[in-house]
């Protein structure tokens, strides 16, 4: 069974790769989307930004929160 402080730092690990992630990928959408010349390009990924970013902040939301909780439990 993980210590607490192991499970601490496992959360926070989550963390920044979820951070990362986002990061990354709305790089790459956002080239993406400035390197287009075509409207008919941009829209399809202006829909996928607003709605990637979305579930993102709420993926990421959600994982603060149960962070937040977890450290609050071993307190």
């Amino acid at each position: 069974m993980k210590g607490c402080a192991e499970q601490e730092e496992e959360q926070r690990f989550v963390l920044k790769v979820l951070e990362m992630q986002m990061i990354f990928h709305s790089v790459i959408v956002g080239v993406t989307m400035g390197m287009s010349q075509n409207v008919c390009t941009i829209r399809p990924l202006v829909a996928a930004l607003t709605f990637h970013q979305i579930l993102e902040g709420m993926g990421l939301g959600g994982c603060i929160a149960q962070a937040l909780k977890y450290v609050e439990i071993i307190k």
